[in-house]
């Protein structure tokens, strides 16, 4: 009955072309990132979240980040060491997803951004024109 009101569509083939800007780089972005999200309020929001009544209890409050500052607002942890765990953790998951696509892709569709000849600009045409890079 399904396969009646909804056939099967014609495959389509996708491409995927990982930017690779380097761990350093990533890195430091991620710095930076935790860091104006801080200044920007991300403290105030949990606290506000807090007070509504959400704890380690739900999903969300036990994500990256907001675990360790609810640990802050609730005097378990001082925020100078919540945001450096807040940045190690999230450079882990950085890594792992480096992996993940290191493990999922041809090397020719990850595009080492460290090297000014690597634009993805090959990659991307190739793959238009029904082939790979």
């Amino acid at each position: 009955e399904v396969r009646r009101r909804d056939p099967p569509r014609a495959r389509v083939d996708l491409g995927m072309i990982v930017l690779d800007p380097g761990v350093e780089i990533v890195d430091r972005a991620i710095d930076r990132r935790c860091e104006a999200m801080l200044a920007a309020g991300w403290l105030d929001e949990v606290e506000m979240l807090r007070r509504r009544g959400y704890d380690a209890r739900h999903k969300a409050m036990r994500s990256l980040g907001y675990s360790q500052l609810l640990a802050v607002v609730e005097g378990r942890q001082r925020l100078v060491d919540a945001s450096a765990e807040i940045k190690a953790a999230t450079r882990a998951y950085a890594r792992r997803q480096r992996t993940y696509f290191r493990h999922q892709l041809p090397a020719a569709w990850r595009v080492d951004l460290r090297d000014p000849a690597a634009a993805p600009w090959a990659a991307i045409e190739a793959f238009a024109l029904g082939g790979t890079p």
